[in-house]
């Protein structure tokens, strides 16, 4: 393992959603480097399931042109758990509620572009009524529920084409065999 040693750091850039920081580390015998990043706040992604299927929500993304199929997630708020920001972030995109509850991995999705961590949890839906009016700003169009069987080919015929969505969908799936 490398040790690396902070010598300066630069704050090139603040928006709403990311600072760009510029960081001159000392990485013992390969001696100086310079490091370019977006530095985010960590965030969530949720799989709501059912016994045989997945609830997706669509929307319009404006830097891809396109109709997206997601999971439901964002930004972890300052102070919160990651637990509570995926019972919000479920809560707000979809109008649904879980009390089963599974944390199935922390994952960096760029590490070399990004310092963000996502947590992926999966949400066990028992009542598929929304209990909560979805929020409308967050740009969603509906939902979908879709069976388990559909998932794989959704994801390589790029419906679903976030990345980070089609790690933990690929990683939900396996983890799902495993149950009793």
């Amino acid at each position: 393992m490398i040790k690396y040693s902070l010598k300066h750091r630069e704050l090139l850039s603040s928006t709403p959603r990311f600072d760009v920081i510029h960081d001159n580390v000392e990485m013992g015998q390969i001696g100086p480097r310079d490091f370019y990043y977006l530095k985010k706040p960590s965030s969530v992604c949720v799989i709501p399931y059912t016994r045989n299927s997945i609830w997706l929500i669509s929307l319009n993304r404006y830097l891809t042109g396109a109709l997206a199929y997601e999971l439901p997630g964002g930004r972890i708020d300052t102070a919160e758990e990651p637990l509570a920001a995926a019972m919000r972030e479920l809560l707000e995109e979809t109008g649904l509620v879980s009390d089963r509850w599974h944390l199935l991995k922390e994952v960096f999705p760029a590490p070399s572009l990004t310092d963000e961590k996502v947590y992926i949890f999966a949400a066990e839906i028992s009542n598929e009524t929304p209990v909560h009016e979805v929020d409308r700003n967050e740009g969603i169009l509906d939902f979908h529920f879709v069976g388990m069987e559909k998932v794989v080919p959704m994801i390589t015929s790029s419906q679903i084409n976030c990345s980070i969505d089609g790690f933990a969908l690929f990683f939900f799936l396996e983890w799902i065999k495993s149950l009793p």
